[in-house]
């Protein structure tokens, strides 16, 4: 128990900067240098690697391999801990805090899957997957729902583990699929 709130606590200080925030996403999407980081949030890569630093001195992210550019080590990183509070983690924020996380997680979302749609990839895929399920569920369902969504975001997060040190070791990091999982389970305004 004690380890998960150590691991909480570096998450609430990893989120405590919005730069933090997408450095952690993308390495929880795979392997990346502050170089290409830099690249893709758009900031400085002085900016980038003092916080990639700051995410591995909380132990949120590790290296896991160094490559040799132009008499340098670019160094390589992935995410050792999810994006997100566990439930007893999140339960014990203000609920002003937790409305501020789940508005910045949803406007990821729409922003992700906005730049998908414009991208054309989308619907590239025959296997993906998007659904809409409105559903009245008593307390004992809604347990048994929440449970089991839980069940295959940490089933995600293990693949993710899986393919991330699968391309490491094979050296094939380009291969990797960049994809998203949105998992939405809320109580809806009644009316």
């Amino acid at each position: 128990m004690a380890i998960q709130q150590d691991v909480d606590q570096r998450l609430v200080k990893a989120l405590g900067h919005p730069l933090r925030v997408q450095l952690l996403k993308l390495l929880n999407e795979g392997v990346a240098s502050p170089n290409e980081l830099a690249k893709e949030t758009g900031g400085s890569l002085g900016t980038v690697s003092y916080h990639v630093r700051l995410l591995a001195e909380l132990e949120c992210i590790e290296l896991v391999k160094t490559v040799p550019r132009r008499g340098a080590l670019e160094h390589y990183y992935k995410a050792t801990v999810p994006p997100w509070f566990d439930k007893a983690s999140w339960r014990a924020l203000p609920p002003s805090i937790r409305g501020s996380v789940s508005a910045e997680v949803l406007a990821m979302i729409v922003h992700d899957a906005a730049e998908a749609i414009d991208a054309g990839v989308f619907d590239s895929r025959a296997d993906r997957h998007v659904s809409r399920t409105p559903l009245a569920l008593d307390e004992e369902a809604w347990q048994e729902l929440a449970e089991r969504l839980d069940e295959v975001l940490a089933r995600a997060q293990e693949l993710r583990a899986e393919a991330a040190d699968r391309a490491v070791e094979n050296d094939t990091i380009d291969d990797l699929i960049p994809c998203e999982l949105a998992l939405l389970h809320y109580p809806r305004a009644r009316g």
